[in-house]
């Protein structure tokens, strides 16, 4: 099963399915993001799933293209806004579509999805191409590198199932010395989750 399909299957309880467990952490990212963006801003978001992050950004930015593979995740995005949200545009595709060459973001956000990306290097020099000059790249990743529990052997064994064609194993510190390398400085670095490390990385284009 491609990840598309994974995600697709995942849409319809992933708000339930993740309440509980990561509740607060998204409460965080989110009162940590809002930091970095203005009234003016024009914001891209990639991975958007259903909107949990893109709704609150939505009320405070000037407008936000939200993105994601998900026919399905967007379709739950789309019935959360209802129509209701002037300055959200969606569309069902990734970063290398064609339809964002030539933009130029203010801030760009990638929520949850690092781990997930085997071109992880590729996708970074794509974000940072696509944002302005000194704009601010944010992004939370599960960091289960060097870490023996539950959720780490639960990604190992949906890579091993074929539900997910990949999972990156980063420890934090690996994680933004990965995206320094794509030429970012990073601004923040903090752990939000209790349990597994969720790492909230605000970080600068230069």
């Amino acid at each position: 099963m491609k990840n598309k399909d994974y995600w697709n299957k995942r849409a319809a309880l992933y708000d339930e399915q993740v309440k509980d467990k990561y509740a607060d952490a998204y409460e965080e990212t989110i009162s940590r993001s809002l930091k970095y963006c203005k009234e003016s801003d024009e914001v891209l978001e990639i991975a958007c799933g259903t909107g949990i992050v893109t709704l609150a950004l939505a009320e405070r930015v000037k407008h936000i293209t939200a993105v994601d593979i998900s026919e399905e995740m967007i379709a739950r995005l789309s019935e959360k806004a209802g129509g209701s949200v002037q300055n959200l545009t969606l569309h069902c595709t990734d970063i290398s579509d064609h339809l964002l060459d030539g933009k130029r973001f203010d801030v760009i956000a990638a929520f949850n999805i690092l781990l997930y990306l085997e071109n992880v290097d590729e996708a970074l020099e794509r974000i940072h191409s696509l944002l302005k000059p000194g704009g601010v790249f944010l992004s939370a990743t599960d960091c289960v590198g060097n870490i023996d529990n539950e959720v780490a052997a639960e990604k190992k064994r949906r890579v091993d199932k074929g539900e997910l064609s990949y999972v990156g194993f980063f420890t934090p510190v690996e994680l933004e010395a990965t995206i320094e390398r794509a030429g970012f400085k990073v601004l923040e670095s903090e752990d939000v989750h209790e349990g597994t490390p969720n790492q909230f990385i605000a970080a600068e284009r230069i």
